[in-house]
């Protein structure tokens, strides 16, 4: 977040790029509350290293937009709902039929709304909410599963796995005493 303006050569044209930061920054001098993406894996590590992880969250900052990443066309970012996902505005509040569960790809992660695999989906079904995070794998997203769906009770769940990195993602929290304790719940 933090590397500075980014120069770009195309031939004779030069363009300038805002960092994440500095979009976060423009948005809130515009009186738009915005964050970057924090996602669960990220303060996972972050805690683990110290030892600390008691709480993890399992959505990302709620009610906000989300800075999400820097794409070759600009800044990527989306309006959070009520519980950090990235959902429209009423989600939760109307009748469910569909739910998607995963990591980045169903996140939607560096992509723009409605163009994210869960916004093609959700034009054809519009009830339909999405708990995935990047980063997030089967234990977090079993926990999201488990926190979440309850809300909305829909009547399908797709739940994406990532054979790139799910099995590693589980293989790092499998022993983790908070998570087998969250287990036996």
């Amino acid at each position: 977040l933090f590397e500075g303006y980014i120069f770009i050569t195309k031939g004779s044209s030069r363009f300038f790029y805002p960092t994440l930061l500095h979009k976060v920054l423009d948005y809130r001098s515009n009186g738009i509350d915005a964050h970057p993406m924090i996602y669960p894996r990220s303060i996972l590590t972050e805690f683990e290293r110290n030892g600390a992880l008691k709480i993890l969250p399992i959505g990302g900052v709620p009610n906000t937009r989300t800075v999400n990443c820097h794409e070759d066309d600009g800044i990527v970012s989306y309006q959070s709902d009520q519980f950090g996902f990235n959902n429209p505005a009423g989600t939760w509040q109307e009748q469910v039929t569909f739910a998607f569960v995963g990591d980045s790809y169903v996140h939607g992660f560096c992509m723009q709304n409605p163009n994210t695999f869960v916004g093609i989906f959700r034009q054809a079904f519009p009830s339909t909410v999405n708990i995935a995070m990047k980063g997030n794998g089967p234990l977090i997203q079993l926990a999201g599963v488990r926190e979440y769906i309850p809300i909305v009770k829909p009547e399908i769940v797709f739940w994406a796995f990532y054979i790139g990195n799910d099995f590693e993602n589980l293989d790092d929290l499998v022993d983790k005493d908070s998570f087998v304790e969250y287990g036996q719940l």
